[in-house]
Formats: C-alpha cells, sequence, structure tokens
C-alpha cells in the first residue's frame, strides 16, 4: 500500500484515493478510460500500475495488438476488443462502397 500524498487513482465521484489500491480498483478505472474512449487515460493507469500487458479497453485480457485511433495513436488491445473498436470505424473501403451506392441510386 502506498501513501504518498499524491493522488493514484480517482473513485466513480471524483474523489481521490491515496492509499489502499486494490487491483480491483486499477482494473475498474482502466475500464473506465477504455469505456469513455480515453485510451491515452487508460493507458496512464496502466503504465503507472506495471500492467504494461492488459487491453487498454477491458483490463482484464492480455493485449495481443493495437487498435489506431483517429489521430492514428496505438493502444494496447486484446483481439476481442480490437474486432470491436474495428467494427465501430468504417474502413476506406466501407465509406467507398456506401457512396458509390448513393451515387447509383442518385441520392442528394
Amino acid at each position: 500500500m502506498l501513501s504518498s500524498g499524491v493522488a493514484l487513482l480517482y473513485d466513480a465521484n471524483g474523489r481521490e484515493i491515496l492509499d489502499g489500491i486494490l487491483k480491483d480498483d486499477i482494473i475498474a478505472a482502466i475500464q473506465a478510460a477504455g469505456i469513455a474512449n480515453e485510451f491515452s487515460v487508460a493507458q496512464e493507469i496502466a503504465d503507472r500500475h506495471g500492467w504494461t500487458g492488459l487491453c487498454l479497453r477491458c483490463a482484464i485480457k492480455a493485449a495481443t495488438t493495437g487498435h489506431y485511433d483517429r489521430s492514428g495513436g496505438p493502444w494496447r488491445v486484446c483481439i476481442t476488443c480490437y474486432h470491436e473498436l474495428e467494427a465501430a470505424q468504417p474502413s476506406f473501403s466501407d465509406v467507398k462502397l456506401y457512396t458509390s451506392g448513393l451515387i447509383k441510386r442518385d441520392v442528394q
């Protein structure tokens, strides 16, 4: 248990957790950041506690690949979360097919 007077995590109400941090607290904080798509925060929490092999979205499974967000930054994720994140973002070919379909139907 650390007690340096510096907040290591914040609880759901925004109060500082100064000591007595449990593994579940760290997992919950990483999951909350990942769900909010704040992967830089999730990565900061994981790195601060030495959990560099965790998925930054679910915080449980081992990270096996990197998901690239809109700004081009890679985030460590497990393969399950990777597929969920990729499915949520249309690829260039998906957008091109969709656009060509609109043109063919003369949608204005």
